[in-house]
């Protein structure tokens, strides 16, 4: 009995971090769903019969059993985010101070550093995004449009995938050609786009109203449902292997492209930085490094 009570007591415990989750405006929804889940498998992983029974040396462990079996270090850190996360809660809403001193333990903890050279990401080429563009013009009703939209957008504005898979119908302006994103940390801003993507957009918009459609998201299933973040990379993995582009593509090189021919058009890089909905300048930074041979010109015409 005594068992039951402290499993029905986690189970508790875990709904009411999920609850708080689901209501916040601090999280983007897939960062919801990851730390929720996070949780759970903390919980599971450490083999604690209740909150109470979690300690320092119980995370020291945890840690080190994660660093034995070589996960990566973008793994362990959205591992060690997620439980950072959850020991807040327990300590600012369930009144649960020792929470206080779990959270300083983990915070000492520190993920291995990624090994090996990053190596330069080359932007997607005119042709390329063109190829891409043409596979939505081929295929054919309610998929075509589809793809055709939100390839433009995200070569337009450089929007993240879980943000162009939120846009609802009514964040579209096109009349002024913008649209209303609501970014990292529930932020909002607002985003512009080409007139041919506009044009994209409205024909996707009549092509969607065919259709019986429950959701209000702008870029909708099948069958009429919502999408997430990893159905946008989905649907534009498909149409970069039909549009028969053969290096490795991923929706963050839309984005990657769009920063970067902007800051070398000379754009000043606090509006890209607004426009990409990065707050950390130091960030938009990294995409303004110059190319080897702009270095070699600069530096002949200089020395």
């Amino acid at each position: 009995m005594a068992t039951t009570r402290r499993q029905d007591a986690l189970r508790e415990t875990l709904e009411g971090f999920a609850q708080y989750l689901r209501t916040s405006s601090d999280f983007q929804p897939v960062t919801k769903r990851t730390y929720a889940r996070e949780a759970r498998n903390f919980l599971r992983d450490t083999g604690v019969g209740s909150i109470a029974a979690l300690s320092p040396t119980i995370l020291q462990a945890w840690h080190a059993a994660m660093v034995d079996r070589s996960l990566s270090a973008s793994t362990i850190q959205q591992r060690h985010a997620a439980v950072r996360q959850f020991l807040i809660w327990l300590n600012r809403f369930q009144g649960r101070p020792r929470a206080s001193a779990l959270l300083q333990a983990l915070l000492l903890l520190k993920a291995p550093r990624a090994q090996g050279v990053k190596q330069p990401t080359t932007p997607l080429s005119p042709a390329e995004i063109e190829r891409i563009l043409e596979v939505g013009t081929t295929a054919g009703d309610f998929y075509g449009p589809r793809v055709r939209a939100m390839v433009h957008l995200l070569v337009d504005t450089g929007l993240r995938a879980t943000e162009v898979a939120e846009l609802k119908l009514a964040d579209i302006d096109l009349e002024e050609r913008t649209a209303r994103v609501w970014g990292k940390g529930g932020k909002e801003r607002t985003v512009v786009y080409t007139k041919e993507c506009g044009q994209d957009l409205a024909r996707w918009r009549e092509e969607r109203g065919r259709y019986r459609v429950v959701d209000n998201t702008l870029f909708v299933s099948g069958r009429g449902r919502a999408l997430h973040g990893a159905d946008v990379w989905q649907i534009v993995k498909v149409a970069c292997k039909s549009a028969g582009i053969e290096r490795r593509i991923w929706t963050h090189l839309f984005r990657y492209t769009r920063i970067t021919t902007l800051l070398q058009r000379g754009m000043p890089i606090q509006d890209v930085a607004d426009l990409a909905g990065q707050v950390n300048i130091n960030t938009t930074k990294r995409y303004s490094i110059p190319e080897t041979q702009n270095i070699k010109a600069q530096y002949d015409q200089y020395a």
